[in-house]
């Protein structure tokens, strides 16, 4: 049997992981990256005040899951007055955590990347009258989505919610890893 070695976080019933196995392989995850959330005193204030903004826009679960830290380190309910808003998420991950973690049903499920979730949000409503987006994102520097916004006629208000970091134990953990193999026989090829 094959090995294959997943840099990536294990979830429940991981599609790509089952698949690998249903081919005859073994896969095993480890985590490459890990998630610090930051600013969630001020993502909690501006999640407060939805009169603010026409509605919220996820690229990725880690910004809904501040969402929630934020929600739960504040005590109150800061999400229910956005259930009617213009709310938007990349991809069908982010679709399903935002509606399980949040209550959120929002649109772009199927948009699959930023560019494409722009598209769809020109096509929905008209800048004129819209008021700004809540945009909470990631650190890094990646698709600009409030530029391709702005070029569009749409305000959004970028908050960052987390930083991208590399897995503190990620050495370790591969090799235990690799010392699990070796006392199980397992042939190791580099």
């Amino acid at each position: 049997m094959t090995l294959v070695l997943l840099l990536k976080t294990e979830k429940p019933n991981d599609s790509f992981k089952k698949a690998l196995e249903e081919n005859g392989y073994r896969a095993h995850c480890i985590s490459a990256l890990e998630f610090c959330y930051i600013n969630l005193e001020e993502l909690a204030e501006q999640l407060n005040s939805p009169e603010e903004f026409s509605g919220i826009i996820f690229t990725s679960q880690n910004a809904v899951e501040a969402c929630a830290k934020a929600q739960s380190a504040s005590k109150r309910d800061l999400i229910g007055k956005w259930k009617d808003k213009f709310n938007y998420v990349v991809g069908e991950a982010t679709y399903t955590k935002a509606k399980e973690t949040l209550g959120l049903d929002c649109k772009g499920a199927s948009s699959g990347n930023a560019g494409k979730l722009v598209g769809q949000i020109v096509s929905d409503l008209k800048p004129e009258e819209t008021g700004k987006f809540l945009y909470p994102k990631t650190s890094l520097k990646t698709i600009d989505l409030a530029g391709r916004l702005a070029q569009e006629g749409f305000v959004s208000q970028e908050i960052e919610v987390y930083n991208t970091l590399p897995a503190a134990d990620f050495c370790a953990n591969v090799q235990s890893y690799k010392n699990n193999l070796v006392s199980q026989s397992m042939p190791l090829s580099n």
